[in-house]
């Protein structure tokens, strides 16, 4: 039936006695005809087009005419669409099946619960896929996806394509791989960054921008006015003593660094978060440049991490209130009992100014004071419902701990019926919902089992909330694209309200003015760039040196499953190599029958120092291979905090001289990727030795098994144990030596010794 379908143009068509989109491939009055959407898709299906709509004007509908348009003119192809998570796939997936004319079972979600048979079995029966990009991302990496037969890819949220997400890497694939490449890219804001807007054009390949905005003619008829407006409130005075001394605090720390150098201006107002995370990152770098760093450089990292914590707090006061202060308090008192503790912590907790903020602050509590927002959300909410009882209403905050107490505040009112939505992370003691659990919560909203949702930005991005008629938002945000995608959520099928409220004098307001600045900005900027754009500036067809080389040879690694969530591993499949995802006992990737590669970060090279995993890895790696080998990626590893630089670098001589195992740097995931390319292709096509996985583990020899014995003692790595044992001649020796006799061996201090002995004498608890 679908090879009739070739002679029809691949054009939206419309009788003039209907008001629905007529096309074979989309069902009978399924679609209402808009002038806009025609336009829209005709211009997508000429080139690659990155589409700007405002929520609500139906970004979804026209991506689903599109592909009944490419599956028209290539009756063999597939489309796929993606989406950044699995309540998001699953709604596309609804609404496809309910415009297009294909049997259901064609059309298919697929996440990364989906076991990686199933998926390739179902990407193989499908005309059109529903994704989360990790899951496709996962598939290409390992093969298990082809793309040859994708004649439209489709990426939702299209302003996540920058950096380092899946986005990126998908859209290069599929541009090597697909016999009849578009791509469509969807987005109510790409923000108002020229430098990002282009890297995401960039990154998709795209030719064109077809946008619109509330105020295009075309689109008129289907807006509902939004209603903005905002209510400021006044900080009391208790709050107001307590900002003075935190501002007090912040801008002492500010002096220091200005006094130092590394600030112009100690103006708490000129220096924001991200000013003093970028300086951070700059004086770690300079303190590891040093075999013994300066004081100076202490003082002002020091200056730099409370400088961080009190920016914090004043936040936390200024926009969210006493509670979310008094919790970072106890959090941070928590984490000075900690052994390997931040210092700023100690610092701070015992700086007579936060001593006093601490007591203004219990004081408040008890009192039962709280920011004023509080009060005034549910004096706004109260009042609208009592205008409709039926409502439904969106409450947005940025912290977790705020949603809990405004639903504690809300539930105690008649009428109104809170619910709390947040992501699916835990932190600390907060666990975060499931995807069930938020399409529970999201489906009793509907009904109407709850009337007010307060939600994190969980529920700021593409997930299908039923329509609201008020949307408060308790804290400004100062991105255009998240105050777009608040706004989003009412006005879509009639006219809705959006109230911002503002804490005087406070950072509310400046973040309230960045927004609309930066919405400004970016219409300017997305006009800017679309003139700029051309058909001829994206080559889709010429196939790079990487491509030639995939071409070329086929060679194949064991990868630990592990392995698939990093750069590096994308990188190498890129590069043409074929991955075949294992749960590996030993190594990260395993090249040949002969060599396995251990691929460490910086980052994760000192933490496993400190907790010793690294010699035990090491230790398998060199009894199950000939020829293991190391890799440490990053650029300084004399950075961590918890570690000195000397300790890394006896780990380093120890790695080389008693282990006997090579170690190669690389800076970057990329050089990574490339070094493994190397070994793989030396081992595999010159010594024609090809990759096996030794899944039992060889039995540690008696000298093996003496040390791993002793260096399971507290303190104690490989190079004391062989020191114990050399001096102490056995392991039953050294389990009943002294104190004093313990501390005759070179490198064994007091501390050590106690530790030791405490250990070995202490009873077992079973309960503890």
């Amino acid at each position: 039936m679908r090879q009739s379908y070739k002679s029809v143009a691949p054009r939206m068509i419309r009788k003039p006695q209907q008001n629905f989109v007529v096309q074979p491939l989309i069902k009978t009055n399924a679609v209402e005809y808009r002038k806009y959407q025609a336009e829209i898709v005709e211009k997508c299906l000429e080139r690659n087009t990155l589409v700007i709509l405002p929520t609500g004007l139906g970004k979804t509908i026209i991506a689903a005419i599109v592909a009944a348009h490419r599956l028209l003119k290539y009756p063999d192809s597939k489309c796929i669409m993606l989406a950044p998570t699995k309540p998001l796939v699953n709604q596309h997936c609804e609404i496809f099946r309910a415009v297009l004319n294909l049997p259901s079972h064609e059309i298919n979600a697929i996440t990364g619960t989906v076991r990686p048979q199933s998926r390739v079995n179902v990407l193989k029966s499908s005309k059109v896929i529903l994704m989360t990009p990790q899951t496709l991302e996962n598939d290409l990496i390992t093969s298990r996806c082809d793309l040859k037969p994708v004649s439209l890819l489709i990426f939702d949220e299209a302003h996540r394509a920058v950096g380092n997400y899946p986005y990126v890497y998908i859209a290069k694939e599929y541009i090597k791989q697909a016999e009849h490449p578009l791509i469509l890219g969807l987005t109510a804001s790409p923000g108002s960054e020229k430098e990002k807007i282009e890297e995401v054009c960039r990154n998709l390949y795209i030719s064109q921008i077809e946008t619109r905005t509330e105020y295009s003619p075309d689109v008129r008829q289907y807006i509902h006015p939004i209603y903005m407006e905002w209510k400021t409130v006044k900080l009391p005075s208790d709050f107001l003593k307590i900002k003075t001394l935190l501002e007090t605090l912040f801008k002492e720390r500010l002096k220091i660094l200005k006094e130092y150098g590394y600030l112009e201006s100690s103006d708490i107002k000129k220096i924001s978060r991200k000013n003093l995370l970028e300086l951070r990152a700059k004086i770690q770098s300079e303190i590891a440049e040093y075999l013994r760093p300066p004081s100076s450089l202490f003082s002002v990292s020091l200056a730099i991490a409370e400088a961080l914590k009190l920016s914090h707090m004043l936040e936390l006061l200024e926009t969210q209130g006493i509670t979310p202060v008094a919790e970072y308090l106890t959090k941070m008192k928590k984490e000075a009992e900690r052994p390997g503790h931040q210092k700023a912590t100690e610092t701070l907790l015992n700086d007579d100014k936060l001593l006093e903020v601490e007591k203004l602050i219990q004081k408040l509590i008890k009192e039962n004071y709280e920011h004023p927002k509080i009060k005034e959300t549910i004096k706004i909410i109260s009042r609208h419902l009592q205008s409709n009882e039926k409502a439904r209403i969106i409450v947005f905050t940025k912290f977790r701990n705020t949603a809990k107490k405004l639903v504690e505040e809300l539930r105690q009112i008649d009428g109104i019926r809170p619910a709390r939505f947040v992501g699916q992370a835990s932190k600390d003691v907060d666990m975060g919902l499931t995807q069930k659990e938020q399409l529970r919560i999201l489906g009793e909203f509907k009904e109407g089992i709850y009337n007010v949702l307060v939600a994190t930005s969980v529920a700021e991005e593409g997930l299908d909330i039923a329509e609201c008629d008020l949307v408060i938002c308790y804290d400004a945000v100062p991105s255009a694209i998240r105050q777009i995608q608040r706004r989003g959520r009412t006005g879509r099928r009639r006219p809705g309200r959006m109230v911002v409220l503002i804490a005087e004098k406070t950072r509310d307001e400046a973040y309230f003015w960045s927004a609309k600045r930066k919405e400004k900005v970016m219409k300017q900027t997305i006009k800017e760039i679309s003139t700029k754009l051309h058909v001829t500036s994206i080559n889709t067809t010429s196939k790079s040196l990487d491509t030639f080389i995939k071409s070329q040879e086929e060679l194949k690694v064991y990868v630990d499953n592990r392995e698939l969530r990093s750069q590096t591993a994308k990188y190498l499949a890129e590069l043409g190599v074929k991955l075949i995802p294992e749960q590996l006992p030993i190594a990260d990737y395993i090249v040949s029958d002969r060599v396995a590669i251990e691929r460490k970060t910086t980052e994760d090279f000192l933490q496993s120092i400190i907790d010793k995993r690294l010699f035990q890895q090491l230790t398998d790696l060199k009894r199950n291979y000939t020829v293991p080998i190391l890799i440490i990626e990053g650029e300084n590893v004399y950075k961590g905090k918890a570690i000195s630089p000397d300790a890394v670098r006896g780990a380093l001589a120890s790695i080389i001289l008693d282990f006997n195992v090579p170690i190669l740097w690389a800076k970057t995931p990329s050089e990574t990727a490339h070094l493994i390319y190397a070994i793989t292709r030396r081992e595999q096509k010159k010594e024609k030795r090809y990759p096996s996985i030794k899944r039992e583990k060889m039995p540690l020899s008696d000298r093996e098994l003496q040390e791993y014995i002793v260096s399971g003692l507290p303190g104690i790595d490989l190079t004391l144990a062989r020191r114990l044992l050399k001096e102490l001649k056995t392991v039953e020796n050294i389990f009943t030596a002294s104190e004093n006799t313990l501390k005759k061996v070179k490198g064994i201090g007091e501390k050590t010794a106690r530790k030791i002995r405490e250990i070995l004498t202490l009873p077992y608890n079973e309960t503890e």
